[in-house]
């Protein structure tokens, strides 16, 4: 009874960090696909920033256009065709946030 207790602990001991770490890479390398694959077309998450807990603004590549894309948990919107886009020239979501306080400021500005 007790060499059973003593390998059980053993076996959790030597178990459990081995399935944390490989949730942990599912998680974090391979869940995320950024690409999904439509005949010899391609959809791309280019940046992401979350608005708040349940929405978040997206730079979307579509073939070779580039869309600014609201996303909640019920749907998707285009906000717009972004024509000036350049991939890898700012630091990451550094673009969203220059168009999120540029929307901010207009909508202030309609109201």
């Amino acid at each position: 009874m007790v060499d059973n207790f003593w390998g059980a602990i053993i076996r959790l001991v030597i178990a459990l960090p081995l399935v944390s770490l490989l949730a942990y890479f599912l998680i974090k390398y391979g869940l995320s696909k950024k690409y999904l694959q439509l005949g010899d077309k391609y959809i791309k998450v280019i940046e992401q920033t979350s608005i708040n807990p349940k929405a978040s603004l997206n730079v979307v590549k579509i073939g070779e256009k580039y869309f600014l894309l609201t996303a909640t948990e019920q749907q998707v919107n285009v906000l717009q065709e972004i024509n000036d886009y350049q991939e890898k020239e700012r630091p990451e979501n550094e673009y969203l946030k220059v168009l999120a306080k540029k929307f901010s400021r207009e909508s202030e500005q309609n109201e």
